[in-house]
């Protein structure tokens, strides 16, 4: 094996073992990054929190009845970048993506305006969807110790 042959799998392979450890590092969830807090719809799961700076980034949401199945979700955001390339990297303010919840149960993180919720998430009656904007870290944006995020309710039938 030549000098250039054994640098080259030397790299390599420390390449893997940094992608495996800033995964684990930065990737992985953590038991610690959750916690339980009480929240105007009731108890949640909830990330850590990012104080934003001023302007703060807004969310709003409008829920729109698919005629197929479930609903589609218009997320309207100001001050605010959608990031899905640096998921799981460092928070950069301003930027990142959003958690969708359906009666406070996480169903899918988002990385744009639109979003599809199928039925399966929605029970009959009265439902609250949720909107959080999160960092790339995934923690959640608060302005003044508020949380960034949007609610709508939707009445389901079958």
């Amino acid at each position: 094996m030549t000098n250039s042959s054994i640098i080259k799998t030397v790299l390599f392979l420390a390449g893997i073992i940094i992608g495996l450890l800033a995964y684990q590092y930065l990737g992985a969830p953590k038991a610690s990054s959750l916690k339980i807090t009480e929240h105007s719809t009731g108890m949640h799961m909830n990330h850590e929190t990012t104080e934003a700076t001023s302007p703060s980034p807004t969310v709003s949401a409008l829920a729109y009845k698919d005629s197929k199945d479930g609903y589609n979700l218009k997320i309207s955001t100001t001050n605010f970048t959608w990031t899905p390339e640096r998921v799981n990297d460092v928070p950069v303010q301003k930027e990142g993506h959003a958690h969708v919840y359906v009666n406070d149960v996480k169903v899918a993180r988002v990385y744009g305006a639109w979003f599809h919720i199928p039925s399966q998430y929605f029970v009959e009656g009265k439902n609250t969807i949720r909107v959080t904007l999160n960092t790339n870290s995934h923690s959640e944006w608060v302005f003044e110790g508020k949380h960034i995020q949007a609610e709508v309710i939707v009445e389901y039938t079958k």
